[in-house]
């Protein structure tokens, strides 16, 4: 889509066997500009499959002036504005979260983001020299990465990189140098509230809060709740803008047995869930977790050949009592 857009709504659960598994942009010989503003969005468990070269990928956002089938497109633009997106939970072989390719004329700018939690880089470059401020890149399998291993085409400014690692090796920067205490980059635990649950807030005491460049910020912005976009002293790092609040840490759990209620909330042991898949439902929804009584449990007929899956943020657990 060539036009350029402001928009908040949530992308989820999309696969492509190529590039761009949330939103992908291209551009072609009769429209050699694909640079839309993408902002304030989710993108969640999207995929992209590594099939059509090195340089591809994009979990969560590609961006590209090449054509749909890789072909360059002479004199191609692809400048997209990407900012206060939260991106997480997405998966792709090289790129993640977000992959910028080939764009020598003009570049990405990608502001205030959340990247957390994704399969493959935070944020992949290559043939671009994209402006990269003020995000939070956290706890991805590999955090900044270029395509080649040299000085830095991007900008990189006001980042906070932190806790990125594959088999517990750090991957914070991949083909880059490491830029912590250059330009307002830093790498500390950002306190969000609880990643690992997909709950992207800052608590009040991160690192995160009044360490952006405010002069990137359009004064008409607001973050990803929909709050001002600088609330402080300046713009804090990320999608959202702490006002203060103090973010609950725990965890629900939906309880399932075999002689549950599915038509119950599951909230307890004495409302217990009957089946499997309608708990781990329910634990989605409420960003929680599936505790399962010991017990046969019937095989669901639907979908054939019938097994289940974990969606992000869900753990299941089994081998309860059930009182």
């Amino acid at each position: 889509d060539n036009r350029r857009q402001r928009q908040m709504c949530i992308r989820d659960r999309n696969y492509t066997a190529g590039s761009g598994g949330g939103l992908g942009c291209w551009t072609s010989n009769s429209a050699k500009t694909c640079s839309p503003d993408v902002v304030n969005n989710f993108f969640f468990e999207n995929g992209a499959n590594y099939l059509l070269g090195p340089a591809l990928g994009g979990g969560g956002i590609f961006s590209t002036s090449d054509a749909v089938d890789g072909t360059p497109v002479a004199f191609g633009i692809s400048a997209p504005l990407i900012a206060n997106n939260v991106i997480a939970a997405n998966n792709a072989m090289i790129a993640g979260g977000i992959a910028l390719v080939n764009s020598d004329i003009e570049s990405a700018t990608v502001t205030n983001n959340t990247i957390f939690a994704n399969h493959g880089s935070g944020i992949y470059w290559g043939g671009t020299s994209p402006a990269i401020t003020n995000n939070l890149v956290a706890h991805n399998s590999h955090g900044m990465e270029q395509f080649a291993a040299g000085p830095s085409s991007a900008a990189l400014r006001f980042n906070n990189v932190y806790g990125n690692a594959l088999q517990e090796e750090s991957t914070d920067y991949i083909n880059v140098p490491d830029v912590t205490g250059i330009d307002g980059n830093i790498s500390l635990e950002p306190r969000m509230t609880l990643y690992r649950k997909g709950k992207y807030w800052i608590q009040p005491d991160s690192p995160c809060i009044d360490a952006g460049d405010d002069s990137v910020v359009d004064p008409a912005w607001v973050d990803i709740d929909g709050q001002l976009r600088i609330q402080g002293l300046h713009v804090d790092i990320g999608a959202h803008e702490s006002d203060g609040t103090l973010r609950d840490v725990s965890i629900p759990v939906v309880y399932v047995r075999p002689d549950g209620d599915d038509l119950q909330d599951g909230l307890s042991w004495a409302t217990a869930k009957e089946t499997v898949p309608e708990g781990i439902n329910a634990a989605y929804l409420l960003q929680g977790d599936v505790w399962v009584a010991e017990g046969e449990y019937a095989r669901p007929t639907t979908p054939e050949p019938a097994p289940f899956s974990l969606p992000a943020w869900v753990n299941l657990y089994g081998g309860f009592g059930g009182t």
